[in-house]
């Protein structure tokens, strides 16, 4: 990167510090970034991790449900018992600092498939 001519005498130091000026702001800019995004991914982490949490759990409690079902009606009962919709989810992105990632807005159930 080439660096453009600096004007000489005192115009040259306020060049050089008008410089390093708008260089300070820019890495107290980038400085502030960085620490909403820090701010932003530990939120993140901290809902991936209830969500992995709460998951694990429902599948347990279904797995159970299931032997259940299972050992009481059979399999023909457990598939006259499933429903025919299908599961559907929305996603829309969301950006902070100009980082953009996607964020889950509805999850449910679609329209009955035949």
């Amino acid at each position: 990167m080439t660096m453009p001519h600096m004007p000489p005498g005192r115009m040259g130091r306020l060049w050089l510090l008008s410089r390093l000026e708008l260089a300070e702001r820019g890495v107290s800019l980038l400085e502030e970034k960085l620490r909403l995004l820090a701010e932003r991914r530990d939120e993140l982490h901290r809902r991936a991790e209830d969500a992995r949490r709460d998951w694990y759990g429902a599948c347990r409690q279904a797995d159970d449900w299931g032997l259940r079902a299972a050992l009481s009606g059979g399999q023909r009962a457990i598939s006259l018992a499933v429903p025919r919709e299908q599961a559907s989810i929305t996603i829309e992105w969301a950006a902070t600092a100009g980082v953009r990632y996607p964020e889950v807005t509805a999850v449910g159930l679609s329209e009955s498939v035949a």
